[in-house]
């Protein structure tokens, strides 16, 4: 799934100008998304706003457990190759663009059914560690202030203030969580100490209907993950 289209080749100095700019964000995004070590926009993008309530709908949406299915171990050495480079991925991806207070809570309201991608007490507390990274909440309800964003995930809320950073509990350890924009995206990146990072992004496609929340987690001794989770708007009331 593409981070940006790219827009068609201006002419005159500032039209270069701009062109330049796109292209220097669409870079800085890409690192943000692969590496995690770009700093994250403390400014949310004009016209974007991605307040409602939203509706999981699994039928779009990768399968955590598909992606933590035990995977091949090497005979000869009896290693995990869980471990490779490759980034694993669900065979089918959702279709369009990649796309929240009872008291807040600092764990972004991961635990829970589906959310937790099965039973946490199985594979050990690295697998339910990733299984709570990979939480898929059935409802989010999203207010976007012009500071930060309130995010309520299956009844928990949770306070996001752009640039801050902050201490999360996450299944089996702690880990230190920053939010803010890159591009259109609203993203939260969390790194567990001595684990693996986390990047989980907020877009909506361009008719408003759908949010794709996307979750990367690399690093820590963690295989490469990435997994699309669609959200479909609903009515107020």
């Amino acid at each position: 799934m593409p981070l940006a289209v790219a827009p068609p080749v201006p002419t005159g100095r500032a039209a270069h100008a701009r062109s330049l700019k796109w292209l220097t964000g669409a870079v800085c995004a890409a690192a943000l998304l692969l590496a995690g070590c770009a700093r994250l926009n403390e400014k949310p993008p004009q016209a974007v706003d991605l307040s409602g309530h939203w509706q999981l709908r699994q039928s779009l949406s990768d399968d955590p457990a598909t992606l933590l299915k035990p995977r091949h171990h090497d005979g000869r050495h009896g290693e995990d190759r869980s471990h490779d480079d490759e980034a694993v991925t669900a065979e089918s991806r959702p279709d369009g663009d990649e796309g929240a207070q009872r008291e807040p809570r600092d764990d972004d309201g991961m635990q829970g059914s589906r959310q937790t991608a099965g039973r946490s007490d199985r594979g050990g507390p690295e697998l339910a560690m990733l299984r709570n990274l990979l939480a898929q909440p059935t409802t989010l309800s999203i207010q976007q202030l012009p500071g930060e964003i309130s995010l309520t995930a299956d009844g928990s809320p949770t306070r996001y203030v752009y640039g801050q950073d902050a201490i999360d509990s996450v299944q089996g350890g702690v880990a230190e969580r920053t939010a803010g924009w890159s591009g259109d995206a609203f993203v939260i990146q969390y790194a567990v100490r001595q684990g693996p990072v986390a990047l989980r992004s907020y877009r909506k496609d361009a008719t408003g209907q759908w949010l794709t929340v996307t979750t990367r987690v690399h690093g820590g001794g963690a295989p490469k993950l990435e997994i699309h989770t669609v959200y479909e708007r609903q009515a107020p009331g």
